[in-house]
């Protein structure tokens, strides 16, 4: 848990930026827990954006990334109009409340197109822009966190699902579930590996609650292979009516349902977190999680972490033999262990085909049976590959077929 704290910097006055630092070619330079403008074209980045890097930076690597998308109301040329981005989110926050990020903050402009009245995030730039930070900051590639309100959580749904597991979490506050793109056509399946909180108002007039509940419904289906209705336990007992409060809903993998707890809580687990907030319109989905202590801590827990797979033991075994079933374990701390893919693979086929090597068991306990081929002797490399569907890690044993000794 970080603790909010004040930061004394000539930058701010009242509510609004009046001043900032220059974004600088070697970040190092740049003053810690401030901000500074970066603006567009210069630096590599493909938006202009207002940049804040956490006390102790320079002394120290691996810090996590947040990304934080705005909503249509914001954008602008990327220079002069950067200050519009902190009218909201975690550079409202640092103003308005003095917070000091343990983190490498970032909120880029959607720039607004010659002749155009408005500028539009696209997750395809989005992504250049995460892999130009990595580039230049000092950050942790495992904590990347996106999250964007309106029309910025749009994209942040849409840049989960087309660049599976490259974030590590993701918040998006009041956004569409909108599928009219063809080249990233929505599938909830491809954000089960990341990890999920999201956030609306029920009275949200602009972009309705339903299309919050249609991404977390759809994930959390995915996850399980139940159907899900997280507002089948909706706590005013009936979903067309509010309930008096905020609430946040979790997902129990043990019983299979849906629960919701008053407040704003976060609870760890493979399924997607949803708060319902009970009134403040559009704005009302994203002005009270900025300022949610709860919503940070658990971001700031996240990790896009491999799997792991077990060692397993040189194995000997008399010509024309069998290793018989031998165990051994899979585990990921993102998603439910019945949803890794485990392949193997041989470095001498001549002697350990693919026919001869028979995986089996489910969930976290997994076996494999090795069948040399009939007649041969030799040695064979086996490698036993674990993966998320984003990420993989590998086991390896050396399997020596031979005659054994009276001993065995």
């Amino acid at each position: 848990m970080f603790t909010p704290h004040r930061i004394f910097s000539p930058m701010f006055t009242g509510l609004m930026l009046v001043a900032v630092g220059l974004c600088t070619a070697a970040p190092a330079l740049a003053l810690e827990g401030a901000i500074s403008q970066c603006a567009l074209g210069a630096t590599a980045a493909p938006y202009g954006y207002l940049e804040y890097l956490p006390k102790g930076y320079v002394n120290q690597n691996g810090w996590p990334l947040v990304i934080s998308l705005h909503g249509a109301g914001e954008c602008g040329n990327g220079n002069g109009d950067l200050p519009r981005v902190a009218v909201a989110g975690p550079f409202a926050e640092m103003q308005q409340s003095g917070r000091d990020f343990p983190a490498v903050v970032l909120a880029p402009q959607a720039t607004i197109p010659a002749g155009k009245s408005l500028g539009w995030f696209w997750y395809g730039t989005v992504d250049k822009f995460i892999t130009a930070a990595k580039a230049k900051y000092r950050i942790d590639p495992n904590r990347i966190y996106l999250m964007g309100y309106s029309a910025g959580a749009k994209v942040t749904w849409e840049y989960a699902n087309a660049y599976p597991g490259r974030v590590a979490a993701i918040v998006p506050m009041c956004g569409l579930y909108q599928d009219t793109d063809s080249t990233n056509p929505l599938d909830p399946h491809r954000l089960i590996k990341t990890a999920v909180w999201a956030f609306h108002a029920f009275d949200d007039g602009a972009n309705p609650r339903s299309h919050s509940i249609k991404w977390v419904d759809g994930i959390t289906t995915q996850l399980t292979g139940k159907t899900s209705d997280v507002m089948g336990s909706y706590p005013s007992g009936d979903r067309t009516r509010v309930a008096n409060g905020t609430y946040t809903a979790s997902y129990s993998m043990t019983s299979s349902n849906w629960s919701w707890a008053a407040g704003t809580v976060a609870t760890d687990g493979y399924a997607p977190l949803f708060t319902m907030y009970a009134s403040g319109g559009h704005g009302g989905g994203w002005v009270p999680t900025y300022k949610s202590q709860a919503m940070w801590d658990w971001l700031f827990r996240q990790a896009n972490t491999a799997p792991t797979v077990s060692a397993i033991t040189a194995k000997r075994v008399a010509v024309g033999g069998t290793t018989g079933t031998v165990p051994f374990t899979v585990c990921d701390r993102q998603i439910s262990n019945s949803y890794l893919a485990v392949t193997v693979t041989s470095s001498n086929p001549n002697l350990t085909p693919a026919t001869g090597l028979v995986l089996g068991g489910s969930g976290t306990n997994r076996l494999i049976t090795v069948n040399p081929a009939a007649g041969l002797s030799g040695s064979s490399t086996i490698t036993i590959t674990v993966s998320d569907g984003v990420v993989s890690s590998c086991s390896c044993f050396v399997l020596t077929a031979g005659t054994l000794s009276a001993s065995g």
